[in-house]
């Protein structure tokens, strides 16, 4: 849409997007509520501050896909480039800062920190098309082909999201 000028089909899937990266948000904490406490036990944690940078990690990866998308489809590579060393470059340096005093909730800290920033930097770069000015256009009658495109993209989604949850409790085994 944005090599056709179609900016106005762009923000009405950014907002479709949104409202499914707030029901995924939404069901996330919910499942992380039901589930904590089990997981908690079973490894061993002992942290206040866990559940609620778990429930903020968990969020962010359900909105980050959505940024990335979106980035990708205004041909903004050179800021997919920079988020991508520098979102890393920032974990690094907030985990050795921060694992040494908290541990696992410091290393999710670490995540939460990096994405935040990550997700900033994306919206700041899209500010144009959340703008007043680009007024919504419905894309609906084109679902076939979106379809075709999106099915490997929401696999690959679902991995990554599942991955940066994932990724913490790994560590946590393997120290």
């Amino acid at each position: 849409y944005h090599a056709r000028g179609e900016d106005g089909k762009i923000k009405q899937f950014m907002c479709d997007m949104a409202l499914l990266g707030l029901v995924y948000s939404v069901l996330f904490v919910a499942g992380l509520s039901a589930a904590f406490e089990p997981f908690r036990v079973l490894l061993g944690l002992d942290s206040r501050f866990l559940f609620p940078v778990l429930c903020a990690v968990g969020v962010l990866s359900c909105w980050q896909p959505l940024t990335q998308v979106v980035l990708q489809g205004m041909q903004k590579f050179n800021t997919i480039a920079f988020l991508g060393v520098a979102g890393n470059v920032l974990k690094l340096a907030l985990v050795l800062c921060l694992v040494p005093l908290a541990h696992l909730s410091g290393y999710m800290f670490s995540s939460f920190g990096a994405g935040a920033v990550v997700l900033g930097v994306s919206f700041w770069s899209i500010r144009g098309l959340l703008s007043p000015r680009v007024k919504r256009v419905g894309y609906y009658a084109e679902w076939r082909g979106i379809l075709a495109f999106a099915w490997p993209v929401a696999v690959m989604t679902i991995v990554g999201s599942i991955q940066a949850f994932i990724e913490p409790f790994v560590v946590k085994h393997f120290l």
